[in-house]
């Protein structure tokens, strides 16, 4: 096969050409001075979660693809804020026991807490809609509630169930679709799901399963957690009914559970003799892939949070043991894996060329994302510049797309 003349170098005044290894890589997004750091949610150009200096504090984390791109989303004075969920440009969670909302800003900061609430939190967020929980007044004391809202305080709903004296929503699904679990008084955890009412509630506890938990979900199917005998959680996914449960459990009498959903693909962990193992399936528990082997040789164990894709990229958000620092358990620390796939082919003909490369330039003269084409941005930092180019130039150097 034939190809044109790149001159990459001289085009775009780089003067360097580099390769970049193919297939899965990984992105250390901790902060220096943290004692942890967790990816809670990952999108396009963004990541989101939280960090701790000391065992005192917790900080609200947005990252676009590195540790040096962190921005920290507490609000003034504030010494607890987290991010347990995002969506597009929106990141939900609390900041000293109040839930909200964020977008990418600590000014951008929206309180969700309702008035009558003595605590609240945010857990699942999609394009639209919000999912948690308040503690309400209940009897002479205070019950937490699964709870919806749509963007404002104004517009929480109560999801708790008649029956249960906990619930909570753990994720949510366009248009109208939450999960998560509510408990009897006993504390046994049963999987819920809603379609925006109390009424809607529909128990997806297993027969035979003494517990289970809801933790992700899409339009269509649930993932989570199911126990057993054993005792030990069980990555399981559902369809709507308890019913329907597929396990995806291969890890004998060690854990595992499903945290994060999008299309066909769930992530989470899966146990083995040394610790916890960042793992993917696609809908089964044969089809399941170790995300672990992708980290350092120093990280002992790992766990997958949330996962997004556009189809091309696939970004999975999480956190790895790094046994090289905190002493001798070791300290978890926020990780980024990234599936670039065939990304640098924007004109789908499944090769990388001239054509191509033309396509970058373009983008490479407006730098920031937005106006430049995202699909450019090879590395989720919300810019192209000479980091993307590197990437590219790997991609045209193998010429035909895997």
């Amino acid at each position: 096969m034939s190809r044109g003349n790149l001159a990459i170098c001289l085009s775009l005044g780089i003067g360097m050409c580099a390769k970049a290894s193919a297939g899965w890589k990984t992105v250390l997004l901790h902060p220096p001075g943290a004692s942890t750091s967790l990816v809670r949610g990952v999108g396009p150009w963004q990541q989101s979660g939280y960090y701790r200096i000391t065992s005192l504090d917790l900080h609200a984390a947005f990252w676009r693809g590195s540790a040096e791109s962190l921005v920290t989303l507490d609000t003034p004075g504030a010494a607890n804020a987290r991010v347990n969920g995002a969506a597009g440009n929106t990141q939900g969670g609390d900041i000293e026991g109040e839930a909200g909302i964020w977008s990418g800003t600590a000014q951008s900061w929206v309180n969700l807490q309702p008035s009558f609430a003595t605590s609240s939190t945010i857990f699942g967020v999609s394009e639209n809609q919000q999912g948690g929980r308040a503690a309400v007044p209940f009897e002479n004391t205070f019950q937490s509630h699964a709870c919806l809202w749509r963007g404002s305080a104004a517009s929480w709903v109560d999801l708790h169930p008649s029956v249960g004296d906990y619930s909570q929503v753990n994720a949510v699904a366009e248009p109208n679709m939450q999960g998560g679990y509510f408990s009897y008084p006993n504390q046994i955890w049963h999987a819920a799901l809603w379609r925006g009412t109390k009424a809607s509630f529909v128990d997806l506890n297993p027969a035979g399963a003494t517990a289970s938990e809801i933790r992700a979900m899409t339009a269509t199917q649930q993932g989570g957690t199911t126990r057993g005998a054993s005792g030990n959680d069980q990555a399981a996914l559902w369809s709507g009914t308890a019913q329907s449960v597929v396990s995806l459990h291969s890890g004998g009498n060690f854990g595992s559970a499903v945290n994060g959903m999008v299309g066909d693909m769930q992530v989470g962990s899966l146990g083995d003799v040394v610790g916890l193992k960042a793992t993917m399936w696609k809908g089964t528990a044969a089809s399941r892939h170790n995300l672990h082997q992708y980290l350092p040789s120093n990280y002992k164990s790992s766990f997958a949070m949330c996962i997004w894709t556009d189809g091309i990229s696939i970004l999975i958000g999480g956190s790895g043991t790094n046994m090289s620092a905190g002493g001798p358990f070791g300290r978890n620390e926020a990780v980024l894996w990234v599936w670039d796939g065939c990304r640098s082919d924007f004109n789908r003909d499944n090769v990388v060329d001239d054509s191509d490369f033309a396509e970058f330039v373009s983008a490479y003269d407006e730098l920031l994302v937005p106006p430049a084409n995202p699909q450019a941005d090879l590395n989720h930092d919300a810019q192209v510049d000479d980091a993307d180019f590197v990437i590219f130039v790997a991609a045209y150097d193998q010429f035909e797309c895997d």
